[in-house]
């Protein structure tokens, strides 16, 4: 999956943080729309400061799972922080 993300024309040079970062993430978008009668769930993890591109369309990370809703996936947020903790 990670070959389906670039790093799109928006990003802003040099990199100095993940605020300067943003990701193409057509490709991954188009792959999952192929294959959405295989997938069942798609558990998401997004960051807040991190931007995506899709289609000409920029949104947060943190939003990347109601974009994935709106192409009719089923999508399971991972809460980060409610995971480590259940690990202790």
């Amino acid at each position: 999956m990670q070959n389906l993300v670039s790093l799109s024309a928006e990003s802003e040079e040099p990199l100095r943080s993940i605020r300067d970062v943003v990701l193409d993430v057509t490709d991954l978008v188009d792959a999952l729309k192929n294959a959405r009668d295989r997938i069942e769930t798609i558990h998401v993890v997004g960051d807040e400061y991190l931007t995506l591109e899709c289609d000409e369309t920029t949104c947060k990370a943190s939003d990347f799972g109601d974009v994935l809703d709106s192409e009719g996936h089923s999508v399971e947020p991972i809460d980060v922080l409610g995971e480590r903790d259940l690990a202790e």
